[in-house]
């Protein structure tokens, strides 16, 4: 389970967050007090507002409207209040984006690692796909990757030194799990491979723009990341599970929300199969538990294999709001009030 949200977490850092994630105005807590007495965040926080009304000018208005509509006078310094009602005022006649319309979200998986996303967050389902937005199941296994990785487990010791990640993602959507390890990857200087992979070859296209995005080179061919100390390689391709035959030296195969109906389960199973049966250590699934039935149409899929399987993390259905992440540490990532429960399976041969 998710510990309690830790004392320390800054208001300021969570609000941020919070905007840039474009969580609903009537969620969003503004920390009057802790803006007032902090003037180089106001003057982040404008820098912020503006970025924000290069893609979704709407929501830029009604957070400017929320803040200088409570106590203007004293939250925002006299020096700065004229460049907050400048940006309102070319905002005015802005309207809502339109469910097909994309915007540019950013999400603060630690308070080092946030990872950019264009995507179409009110689409469900379109041409085919679900692919189009970041779905919780994402943000959660990113969570739970950036406790493993940031601890003394098996884990990390794969990421550092001689030891090199290789891992693969099934059904990788926008890509957001696979850019924050290669991210991590950077981050700590380590060394690794990692092959992102969806069956809608569309998807796989659209990856190109949020690889750049976050300063990761994007090209069809393995592209590496480089640095005297350092190894970093990531490839995009194809792969329909079940026939499509899974990549040479991957290790740990990851996916998130790829359990979403029990139509595809045997399909994703025979694939999970595959890659153990050729080496891979094992499979982490994020799977979202919308229909109890479908999930245990997965958990009997493994055992009839037989597979071995346990569930290492999990979170309730939510409540709403920010929580502390995996580590009990401050968590930025925000979940909508009834989001379902989440669970994280580890499966081995």
């Amino acid at each position: 389970m998710l510990a309690n949200q830790s004392p320390t977490t800054s208001g300021l850092d969570k609000f941020t967050a919070n905007i840039l994630q474009r969580i609903p105005q009537r969620h969003l807590h503004i920390p009057f007090d802790s803006i007032q007495n902090d003037e180089q965040y106001q003057h982040s926080l404008l820098a912020t507002l503006q970025t924000i009304s290069l893609t979704n000018p709407f929501y830029a208005k009604q957070t400017l409207e929320s803040l200088l509509g409570h106590r203007a006078q004293t939250v925002i310094s006299g020096d700065l209040m004229d460049s907050y009602y400048d940006l309102l005022s070319t905002l005015l006649f802005s309207k809502p984006l339109l469910a097909t319309d994309p915007d540019l979200i950013q999400y603060n998986i630690t308070p080092q690692i946030s990872i950019k996303v264009w995507e179409t967050p009110m689409i469900i389902s379109g041409a085919g796909t679900t692919g189009f937005r970041t779905w919780e199941a994402s943000l959660f296994l990113c969570e739970y990757l950036a406790a493993e990785m940031s601890t003394t487990t098996a884990m990390t010791t794969s990421f550092k030194g001689d030891h090199k990640f290789n891992g693969l993602e099934l059904g990788c959507g926008t890509g957001i799990v696979s850019m924050f390890i290669l991210k991590f990857l950077q981050s700590i200087s380590g060394n690794g491979s990692v092959c992102l992979t969806d069956g809608d070859s569309s998807l796989i296209e659209k990856l190109a723009p949020n690889l750049t995005l976050n300063d990761i080179t994007a090209t069809e061919a393995e592209t590496e990341i480089a640095t005297p100390e350092t190894s970093i390689t990531h490839k995009s391709q194809r792969l329909w599970w079940g026939e499509d035959s899974i990549p040479e030296n991957v290790d740990i195969i990851y996916a998130a929300d790829v359990t979403y109906d029990s139509s595809v389960i045997p399909s994703l199973v025979t694939c999970i199969t595959q890659a153990l049966t050729q080496g891979v250590k094992y499979c982490l699934i994020a799977a979202t538990i919308r229909n109890e039935d479908t999930i245990r149409v997965f958990e009997l899929a493994l055992d009839q294999v037989p597979l071995r399987w346990e569930i290492v993390q999990e979170r309730e259905t939510s409540a709403g709001g920010n929580y502390s992440n995996i580590s009990g540490q401050a968590g930025l990532v925000w979940y909508a009030e009834g989001t379902p429960a989440i669970k994280i399976y580890k499966i081995e041969l």
